[in-house]
């Protein structure tokens, strides 16, 4: 997918831009899958009730489900089931690396702004 253009606008109508295409472009390239998920869902419950052993209920459940070979995708995109329900959003590089950086750098600052100063007692 090609970069999202920057224009005139602020960095926040950028990011906003850059969600929309991205989710925009995911709807329209979509995969199909031969799946029912609702039976897909009904079978895993049934399975991890009656086994405690994930690799019994991996091999249990590839009897009623080919696996999907979506080979490497590196491009936004949905999987729909048989019934065109979506089952799977991909969305890389949806928030972009500054915001990242933001969103953990908020956090660390609240994280310190919590923690309280040794009192007046305290030696070490």
């Amino acid at each position: 997918m090609a970069d999202v253009p920057v224009h005139n606008g602020s960095i926040l109508e950028q990011e906003w831009d850059r969600v929309a295409i991205t989710i925009a472009y995911a709807v329209v390239n979509h995969i199909q899958s031969e799946w029912d998920f609702e039976q897909f869902e009904d079978k895993v419950s049934w399975s991890t009730s009656a086994s405690t052993n994930p690799d019994q209920t991996t091999t249990k459940l590839a009897k009623y489900f080919q696996s999907l070979n979506l080979g490497c995708l590196d491009e936004p995109h949905t999987t729909l089931d048989k019934h065109g329900k979506v089952i799977l959003w991909y969305l890389p590089n949806l928030i972009s690396p500054s915001q990242v950086v933001i969103v953990i750098f908020s956090l660390f600052v609240h994280h310190l702004s919590n923690i309280s100063p040794l009192s007046d007692n305290a030696q070490t």
